[in-house]
């Protein structure tokens, strides 16, 4: 983290937060994931316990296409083709973030110092014009 130069109350900070309850799930077509559109693949070492139990559950349990083969290593490589779901979980936001700004940087995010701004065009508005005091502040000198 950069160190500020100046004291905390010469700053001003502008936060878009999408809490993480404020997600919801996506297939992976939709989320244009690069498994789904180009096919991935995936390496288990069947050596281990952890190697044992995620080979059998791709076996037998994943659901999905596959071919496998194994490298000189012996590492199993499971070759998924295109067009199905893989292994991740693909989420978007519900709904507009939080619009937030607070007097002050990072030393000072406390409650008293925030204020909630209730629509996201309200927050814009208000970035961009903290950002043209700053331009002018610069420009007279």
């Amino acid at each position: 983290m950069i160190t500020p130069n100046l004291p905390e109350d010469h700053y001003t900070t502008f936060r878009l937060v999408s809490p993480p309850n404020m997600r919801r799930r996506i297939p992976c077509h939709d989320a244009q994931c690069k498994g789904y559109l180009e096919g991935w693949k995936t390496g288990v070492d069947e050596s281990t316990p952890l190697g044992q139990g995620q080979a059998h559950y791709i076996r037998t349990q994943s659901g999905r296409r596959f071919s496998e083969y194994k490298t000189a290593t012996g590492l199993t490589v499971f070759d998924f083709p295109p067009g199905q779901r893989c292994f991740r979980s693909h989420t978007v936001p519900v709904g507009d973030p939080l619009c937030l700004r607070y007097r002050g940087d990072h030393r000072t995010m406390r409650p008293q110092n925030v204020h909630r701004h209730a629509r996201i065009d309200d927050w814009v508005d208000d970035f961009a014009n903290t950002q043209d005091q700053i331009r002018t502040r610069l420009e007279r000198g």
